[in-house]
């Protein structure tokens, strides 16, 4: 009576079990897919991207596009302490897809359009900003390459990242 008993048991558990089982939530996409085909043009970017050099670390990390944004931010350590961020964000607007910087939290961000890109470029531009009035990003492989350029008191300048994939 008592192995009966018990194997009513499993079955019913069994039953129940595999019965409950397709009972959940809806199936969604995983929560980090990229899922958002207006940011096509600059899903390219996502990861996590660093470099270090002597006592000076840098990084930029770029979430896929999702909800109409991809969100990023970018921080250079130099001796063990933070001497530079960036808060970032890239969005569709009304007139296309903009690049939103904000240096040291800086409020409201300064907006860049984006004017130019292909599968491994993206070139984002604001030609009232003092400067940059240009922000270059170039990917090959597992490196990406950041330029930030324009004219500063009336002279050409400009400054480069290189960072690898960290993740």
């Amino acid at each position: 009576m008592h192995v009966h008993a018990t194997l009513v048991s499993l079955c019913l558990a069994g039953v129940l079990g595999a019965g409950l089982a397709g009972c959940g939530s809806p199936s969604r996409p995983p929560l980090l897919a990229a899922n958002d085909p207006s940011l096509n043009a600059v899903s390219w970017l996502a990861g996590t991207w660093g470099s270090e050099e002597g006592q000076s670390r840098s990084e930029e990390h770029w979430t896929q596009p999702s909800g109409g944004t991809m969100i990023g931010m970018n921080r250079t350590i130099r001796d063990g302490r933070t001497v530079f961020f960036e808060y970032l964000r890239i969005e569709r607007g009304p007139d296309g897809i903009v690049y939103l910087a904000s240096p040291k939290g800086r409020h409201p961000p300064m907006p860049f359009k984006l004017v130019k890109s292909d599968q491994n470029m993206a070139v984002f531009e604001n030609p009232e900003h003092d400067f940059p009035q240009r922000v270059i990003y170039r990917r090959e492989g597992d490196v990406m390459h950041a330029r930030a350029e324009g004219l500063q008191r009336g002279s050409p300048a400009a400054e480069e990242w290189v960072w690898r994939r960290v993740k």
